[in-house]
């Protein structure tokens, strides 16, 4: 066998693990893309949070879209905060759902804790 045929040959084998590495790197990575997101909805909140969450999730408007989940005095806050709102909380509500209004909003602000956000 010549020198340019075992080059060829070597060559070939190359390239077939080549293919190997790259298939099975596209195999991977599409199991990757295909778990579990941040803006899945989360299953511990309330009926009023998901269905605004489901809301966001299928509208084109309202990509860029954040919900965020906070702990402050021992309650749990939501927070759902569009793109084009120029205000930090302008849509925090208490765990039943009603709007928090100020001066507690001030007080909020200064003593959060964030538990997770989701983006949409």
């Amino acid at each position: 066998m010549s020198k340019d045929h075992r080059l060829n040959l070597n060559t070939l084998k190359s390239i077939n693990a080549m293919k190997r590495v790259v298939f099975l790197l596209l195999v991977v990575l599409t199991l990757f893309a295909c778990s579990k997101k941040e803006s899945d909805i989360p299953e511990d909140v309330p009926a009023w949070v998901k269905e605004r969450m489901t809301e966001l999730k299928g509208s084109e408007s309202q990509k860029n879209t954040s919900v965020a989940k906070y702990s402050w005095n021992g309650k749990i806050y939501y927070n759902i905060q569009l793109v084009y709102m120029s205000c930090l909380f302008c849509d925090l509500r208490d765990e039943n759902g009603e709007r928090v209004t100020y001066p507690e909003i001030t007080d909020f602000t200064s003593g959060n804790k964030l538990i997770w956000i989701r983006y949409f």
